[in-house]
Order: structure tokens, then sequence, then C-alpha cells
């Protein structure tokens, strides 16, 4: 099992690749979007198959959406928490 840290770099490394991004959610994990409404996007996706389709929205919107290593800046990191920017 890795730490909350680690797994929150390994979805932002592997964003484009939506069904390994979503591989890292739990089977009924949750994300939330809540600020993409006028293109269309829903503000909330259960489970790896509609957090896939998301992802797959998300690229066709943005073809060149991706995180850089340098613009993750990590604020708070516990075991089990972790916050940051990016």
């Amino acid at each position: 099992m890795k730490d909350s840290k680690a797994l929150l770099l390994d979805y932002l490394a592997s964003i484009r690749d939506p069904e390994r991004a979503a591989s890292l959610f739990a089977d009924g994990g949750v994300f939330e979007l809540p600020f993409l409404r006028s293109l269309g996007v829903g503000p909330r996706y259960t489970g790896r198959r509609e957090i896939t389709a998301l992802l797959h929205r998300l690229l066709e919107l943005y073809p060149n959406f991706a995180f850089a290593p340098d613009d993750i800046h990590i604020l708070i990191e516990t075991p089990e928490k972790t916050f940051a920017e990016y």
C-alpha cells in the first residue's frame, strides 16, 4: 500500500493515461470537479469507470493536459493525507 503522497504523485504522473490514473482510485472512489460545468463537465464522478470517462473528456477538452513535477507543491503530508497545490 502506498502512502498518500506517493499515491497523489502517481496519479498526477499518469493523468494522460486515464485508465491508469483511474485505477489508483478505490472501487467506489469519488472525483469532484465542480468548476467546469460551463464546458459540460459534471461536478461528481463515482467509481473507476466514471473517473476514466471524465479523464478522457478532460484530455479531449485540453489535449496537452498534464502536471509538471516542478509545478506540484506538497503543503501538508502525513501517511494518510496529503494536501498539495498543482
